[in-house]
């Protein structure tokens, strides 16, 4: 061997044995399935969230619409639901007596957005919701936002379902919630009079406004069981 010629050293590279990659590819499926629920479970909050604060906003639009014009956004003529007063976003086709006036908002967020010179004469704008720029067929879900035909949905893509003391007796009576098999038993809900079922209004007022949740359905069952278990509601 040359003097000035250096010795060849192999280096040897290190690998992950089968093992050893078996054992980790285990740890982030572990790790994945820790924290993907927690991501999901955060998401949901937030926009249990969001929709909170849209629906005190939309609440807050109609009650500056009244101050303004003495009389709740709805289109003329308008007929009550089953209970005197009007629900916009819900009519249930298995229940004849929780039908409401309209199956979706559309018509009281024309009125509210300032596109309905016949209700709102004055072109107050009372809220800009943000648009979805999507169309959707079904009345009952589509996008966050207000559609392309008016409908106002949640994050979850659920209708704003509202309703107004449109009878004056100073107490709103939600087509669902208005029902006795939904919250006659309910700390939520009604209270029984010799009038029959009228809603309790320190709890909710002279406006309702609710969703379906994130399971985006509801039932005619208890208040606060099933389908409705997850409802996002004003008064609560």
């Amino acid at each position: 061997m040359k003097r000035n010629q250096k010795p060849i050293t192999q280096i040897q590279h290190g690998a992950f044995t089968l093992m050893e990659l078996l054992v980790v590819i285990a740890i982030i499926a572990i790790l994945a399935g820790i924290l993907i629920p927690v991501v999901g479970r955060a998401k949901t909050k937030a926009k249990v969230a969001a929709a909170r604060v849209e629906m005190a906003g939309l609440k807050l639009a109609i009650k500056s619409y009244h101050n303004d014009y003495s009389r709740w956004p709805y289109p003329s003529p308008a007929v009550a639901n089953s209970f005197g007063d009007l629900t916009f976003g819900y009519d249930d086709p298995d229940d004849t007596n929780a039908t409401g006036t309209f199956n979706d908002n559309s018509s009281l967020m024309r009125i509210l957005m300032a596109e309905d010179p016949a209700r709102n004469p004055k072109k107050n704008i009372y809220i800009e919701p943000r648009e979805s720029l999507l169309e959707d067929m079904d009345n009952r879900s589509g996008f966050p936002g207000v559609s392309t035909s008016g409908r106002y949905h949640d994050p979850f893509g659920n209708p704003y379902i509202v309703s107004l003391d449109y009878n004056g007796d100073g107490n709103c009576t939600d087509a669902l919630y208005g029902q006795p098999g939904v919250t006659e038993n309910a700390a939520i809900g009604l209270v029984e009079s010799d009038l029959g079922y009228v809603l309790k209004g320190r709890a909710v007022g002279k406006v309702m406004i609710w969703t379906f949740g994130p399971d985006k359905s509801s039932s005619v069952g208890g208040a606060m069981d099933g389908d409705n278990a997850d409802n996002i509601l004003s008064w609560r």
